[in-house]
C-alpha cells in the first residue's frame, strides 16, 4: 500500500476551507486541468455513510467512481474511501486545524493500492505517486486562490 501526505496553510477560517473541500460539486473546479469530473450524484449534506458518484476522465479514460464517507466531523475531518473506481483501494483523510488567527492547516492523507500487482507497483514508483502528490498539492493551491 502506498501513502501520500500533503499539507498546506490556507489563509481562511477552518469552516470556510472545510466547506469548499467537502462539497462534491467543487471537485470539477478543484481538479480542472488534471482530471475531468462530472458529478453524477451526491447528497445535499455529507454524513458518515453518504455515497458520492462521479465520472472521472483522465488520459482519455472515463470511469465511474463511487466514494463512501466513513467519517464527517464538520470543519475538522472528512474521511472517505473508494468503493468502485481506478484504484484497487483508496482512502483519503482530510484534516483541518486552526493555524493562527484566520489561517487553516489542511492535511491530506491518502493510502492506496494500484491494480495489476507488480506492474501496478512499478508504475506507482515511476509515475503514479508523484503525479497524485502533484494533483493533491494543486487542489489545495486552488482552494487558496479561490479564497
Amino acid at each position: 500500500m502506498a501513502h501520500i501526505q500533503v499539507s498546506r496553510i490556507i489563509e481562511a477560517p477552518r469552516t470556510k476551507v472545510f466547506e469548499i473541500l467537502a462539497d462534491p460539486s467543487n471537485l470539477h473546479d478543484l481538479l480542472r486541468g488534471e482530471i475531468y469530473v462530472e458529478l453524477a450524484s451526491a447528497p445535499d449534506q455529507l454524513t458518515a455513510g453518504s455515497e458520492i458518484r462521479v465520472a472521472m476522465t483522465r488520459f482519455g479514460m472515463k470511469q465511474l467512481v463511487r466514494l463512501k464517507v466513513d467519517d464527517h466531523l464538520h470543519s475538522k475531518r472528512l474521511m472517505y474511501h473508494q468503493v468502485e473506481g481506478f484504484f484497487k483501494s483508496w482512502s483519503h483523510i482530510m484534516k483541518f486545524e486552526d493555524h493562527g488567527e484566520g489561517y487553516t492547516l489542511v492535511t491530506d492523507l491518502v493510502d492506496y493500492t494500484l491494480p495489476f500487482g507488480i506492474l501496478g507497483n512499478l508504475s506507482d514508483d515511476l509515475f503514479v505517486k508523484s503525479d497524485m502528490t502533484r494533483i493533491l498539492r494543486s487542489r489545495l493551491e486552488r482552494v487558496d486562490e479561490f479564497l
